[in-house]
């Protein structure tokens, strides 16, 4: 093990990261939160935090930890998009749609927020806003994948199909993808009947 002081607020934050990236989330928060603690703590420590906690579903507590990361950088882009992501996932969409244009403004080419804000137009059924923004961080193939997984989730069967099979006319690469998210969605038609399509 590298010889790392996690009392200093820098080395403690890098560690609690690289802790997330290796899935070990109880531990990474037990060293994040006296660091996030402090007066003056690293807008990473409050983003890192944030991430854990919606993972663990815990939104409210997320966002108050990326309040608290804003606060000490206004417009990062990756705590923008991580809060509207957040938002995005307690169902917040108006929310979710703002922070990640705020992303956005300060990041033009920020490819995940790009996808985030496509998932929020999703979400509110305007599809082909939706197709726009997540192809803008991918292929139009994926981005209709992309879209019509999220109509399956909703179910709006009818719609998924569609861009799933669009997909598969769009790109090759995306064939298997899309014609395995196609089997799931019909499943899901015979379990729940033809009138869940309509």
């Amino acid at each position: 093990m590298l010889d790392i002081d996690p009392r200093h607020p820098g080395a403690g934050t890098a560690l609690g990261i690289i802790l997330i990236q290796q899935r070990d989330y109880d531990q990474a928060e037990r060293l994040l939160e006296p660091i996030a603690a402090r007066r003056e703590a690293p807008w990473q420590a409050h983003n890192a935090l944030g991430v854990i906690a919606d993972m663990r579903a815990d939104h409210a507590t997320a966002q108050g930890h990326y309040a608290r990361a804003l606060e000490a950088s206004p417009r990062t882009p990756l705590v923008l998009n991580n809060q509207g992501y957040s938002r995005y996932l307690a169902g917040d969409l108006a929310g979710a749609r703002q922070a990640l244009r705020q992303a956005l403004n300060a990041n033009p080419n920020y490819d995940l927020a790009w996808r985030n804000l496509g998932l929020v137009h999703a979400r509110e059924g305007d599809y082909e806003t939706a197709i726009e923004a997540v192809a803008r961080s991918g292929d139009r193939a994926k981005a209709y994948n992309d879209i019509g997984y999220i109509s399956m989730l909703e179910g709006r069967y009818q719609d998924a199909l569609g861009f799933f099979e669009e997909a598969m006319r769009l790109s090759p690469a995306y064939y298997v993808t899309a014609s395995e998210n196609a089997r799931s969605l019909d499943q899901l038609i015979r379990r729940h009947g033809v009138e869940a399509i309509n």
